[in-house]
């Protein structure tokens, strides 16, 4: 009886013990796991104020960086790249627009002011004609001011890879493309040289 109540008071401390163990397992598993949910829930509250701030097209604010190499790093990290597209994107178009204001008001005012001097009294047909040309040459200036600043926006948002270009099939299209513009002019454009010379360039 001696022997088995000593066996029983060892199992008993051993139950304890390892109760206690669990308990005390549960508790640090439970403090970890609640640290870990208040760091991701910090990590995508982090993600969801930014994309609201780009969804309102505030794109001043950088994203910091991201230490974590998980699935909520990887997407921090292309966020920030989007990020730095958009505000890419956006610093282009105010170029641009900077550009076209810049560009496109003098030719608007020569208009103006030709039809001003046109209107302003009764003239001959003559002049009225004569008018009327200055204002078309300016329209084909304005037409082709568009255009190169829209190439150019397309330059900027491109990406371009080096290749071999081959330059007698570029300098041909350039041709056709301003073939029309020098026909108006009264010029003519022909290229000469070896199809089969390439050099290297971006492309596309």
């Amino acid at each position: 009886a001696a022997s088995l109540e000593q066996l029983d008071g060892s199992a008993a401390a051993f139950y304890r013990t390892t109760l206690s163990l669990a308990a005390l397992f549960g508790v640090v598993l439970f403090a970890l796991q609640a640290a870990a949910a208040r760091g991701l829930r910090a990590r995508l509250g982090l993600l969801s104020s930014h994309i609201a701030a780009l969804r309102e097209g505030q794109l001043d604010q950088d994203l910091p960086d991201d230490p974590h190499r998980d699935e909520i790093g990887e997407l921090h990290r292309v966020l920030q790249q989007t990020t730095a597209k958009l505000r890419a994107a956006r610093a282009a178009q105010e170029r641009l627009l900077a550009d076209a204001a810049h560009e496109l008001r003098t030719p608007l005012g020569l208009m103006r002011t030709s039809v001003d001097l046109a209107l302003r009294r009764e003239r001959p047909k003559e002049e009225l004609v004569a008018a009327m040309e200055e204002v078309r040459s300016e329209v084909v200036r304005l037409g082709a001011l568009c255009q190169q600043l829209l190439d150019r926006f397309a330059l900027e948002q491109a990406d371009w890879a080096w290749a071999q270009v081959k330059l007698f099939q570029v300098a041909t299209a350039a041709a056709q493309s301003a073939r029309a513009e020098a026909e108006t002019r009264s010029v003519l454009i022909e290229v000469e040289g070896s199809p089969d010379v390439t050099t290297s360039g971006h492309e596309p």
